[in-house]
């Protein structure tokens, strides 16, 4: 067999590496059609201005939203996992697991356009576009939407639209809260929004709503006090424009209207209450025939589960290099630019693809998805070394060198998917 790494790529990944950490048939499927080759002459390197270019900022900007971390959603809510791509609606290269330092750039734009990460993952720093849809946004302080809602921790704010200076967003208030149109469609400025979940004040909510402070002294019979089963419009002013409508059933779901109502205040025909949701709290005008008293009680189950994506940690050996070296990605068929990898954060060599070689960073809370690869340019990686298998009195092991080659070659059972028959 002969391997089909270059004389500068020789060390390879151990078969300690986790199924987690790596990309498992990136390493043992075959690279696929290969774009162009930018080198100039075989082993020089690629100049600069003949690198793939970088993925783009947008031109116009609505927010520049920061954060110190990206944040771990529960997936059980049908959130939390996170792609990195080129431009938005086209394949992925990463998924994104972790970071901090966060930078997203949110353009004025519909969010067909996605918006632009900046993130350091452990080691690297990446410069990707992120679907809308994939968004963590949050409400960073307490904030009323359609008059009606006030989403918690909980809920996502969902990019509707975008001007410079501020987002129009909406939310999800449960599977039972249907909005009338886009009624619950809300305008926000740039600094109402977060990057991660903030959780509110029980004080700061009732406050926003103008709810007595005594949230019982209006009826005795508070905790009794529910929506009769049916369609229940719901209005932001007695009599007004309905903003949802909620559907009632019994028993209760075990996400939302399990909580029984606050009744915050009556006019005429029409009563104002607050109901607790999954998600955040609902609050506004019912007609008084939708509500009934009953003793009966129910058993909360809307947080029983919860779920967090991790990326598993990672088994050398590892190269690393003195100096920080551009990162590139490859996927359908295209290569960019993503970021700079830092000097002295560990990879793993994969294979060789023309002038580049394909690497996974095990460490560094990203992986390459199916199909897709990380790659450093193979010309820049000759001085760097695999950390720790230097013996006493002698020079670290190269990368290209026969007793790196070697040892692994001897110790590693993914050998077999780095060479051709």
């Amino acid at each position: 067999m002969r391997s089909v790494l270059g004389p500068a790529t020789a060390l390879l990944v151990a078969s300690a590496l986790g199924t987690a950490c790596g990309p498992r048939s990136n390493a043992a499927g075959p690279l696929g059609p290969r774009p162009a080759s930018s080198a100039t002459a075989e082993g020089a390197p690629i100049p600069p201005e003949r690198y793939p270019p970088p993925i783009p900022a947008p031109r116009t900007v609505a927010c520049t939203l920061e954060a110190d971390v990206w944040p771990l959603e529960n997936t059980e809510e049908g959130i939390g996992i996170h792609y990195l791509r080129f431009a938005a609606g086209v394949p992925a290269f990463a998924k994104l697991y972790a970071g901090f330092d966060v930078e997203l750039v949110v353009p004025a734009a519909l969010p067909t356009a996605g918006a632009h990460l900046r993130i350091d993952v452990g080691g690297l720093l990446l410069a990707a576009q992120i679907e809308a849809a994939e968004l963590p946004l949050y409400a960073a302080s307490p904030l009323v939407l359609g008059g009606v809602f006030i989403p918690n921790h909980e809920a996502r704010l969902l990019w509707r639209s975008a001007r410079a200076g501020a987002i129009t967003v909406t939310a999800d208030a449960g599977p039972r809260v249907r909005p009338r149109g886009s009624r619950l469609e809300t305008e926000l400025p740039c600094a109402k929004i977060s990057v991660h979940d903030v959780i509110f004040e029980a004080e700061a909510i009732d406050e926003l709503m103008k709810a007595p402070r005594n949230r019982y002294a209006d009826d005795s019979r508070l905790s009794t006090l529910w929506l009769r089963p049916g369609r229940i419009p719901l209005a932001s002013a007695p009599g007004g424009d309905e903003i949802v409508d909620i559907d009632v059933v019994d028993p209760p779901d075990d996400t939302v209207l399990v909580h029984p109502l606050r009744l915050l205040g009556r006019e005429k025909a029409w009563s104002r209450v607050a109901l607790e949701v999954f998600g955040g709290v609902l609050f506004g005008w019912v007609p008084n025939d939708a509500l009934v008293h009953s003793t009966k009680q129910y058993v909360d189950l809307s947080h029983d589960t919860g779920s967090h994506i991790l990326k598993a940690a990672g088994k050398g050996p590892f190269v690393a290099c003195d100096d920080d070296v551009p990162l590139f990605a490859e996927a359908g068929g295209e290569r960019r630019r993503v970021g700079q990898l830092r000097a002295r954060t560990p990879f793993v060599p994969l294979g060789a693809r023309a002038e580049w070689t394909v690497v996974d960073f095990p460490r560094s809370a990203i992986a390459p998805v199916d199909g897709a690869w990380l790659l450093l340019e193979t010309a820049r990686l000759a001085s760097c070394t695999a950390p720790g298998r230097q013996k006493p009195g002698g020079s670290p092991l190269k990368v290209g060198s026969p007793k790196v080659d070697a040892l692994l070659r001897n110790g590693s059972s993914r050998w077999d998917y780095l060479t051709s028959k």
